[in-house]
């Protein structure tokens, strides 16, 4: 059996789905193979960041997991669709690795308020979490992790 999880770094009811995500995988993991798709919420800046922290306040209601919306006063994010490539270009190399990269996304947007959108943070996260940075360079480089992305 597998269940699909429709991810994006920058997502906050993915953030807020994050308990539930990982009881699920440790109760089931053995029985249920667990597909992350990126998603890719917006390739472009964010028109209302009103209606966003409303959003963040919500889930943040929702889940109690801890969320710090006034990341949205600052310039918005100008694409999520980098982060979601680079999640791509880690799992080529290692799916696990991939899942922790993820992980560390979320975290670092929705809860430190470091922004997400350029290569150079993309890749200080990823060596925190132990991927192979510059398998990740070349799996984008290459496109290869674009078509991997777009399917």
């Amino acid at each position: 059996m597998e269940a699909t999880l429709f991810e994006d770094p920058a997502c906050c009811w993915c953030w807020a789905f994050q308990p539930v995500a990982t009881i699920f995988a440790f109760e089931l993991g053995t029985l249920v193979r667990i597909r992350h798709v990126m998603g890719g919420l917006r390739d472009r800046p964010v028109g209302d960041a009103g209606f966003i922290m409303q959003q963040w306040r919500k889930a943040e209601a929702v889940s109690g997991l801890p969320f710090e919306a006034e990341i949205w006063k600052q310039p918005p994010l100008r694409t999520t669709f980098l982060a979601c490539r680079s999640v791509k270009a880690a799992a080529m190399s290692d799916e696990q690795a991939a899942a922790r990269l993820l992980r560390r996304l979320q975290e670092a947007f929705c809860v430190e308020e470091v922004r997400i959108d350029e290569l150079e943070t993309i890749f200080s996260l990823a060596r925190d979490v132990g991927c192979d940075v510059e398998a990740m360079a070349e799996n984008l480089a290459s496109g290869r992790a674009e078509a991997l992305f777009a399917r």
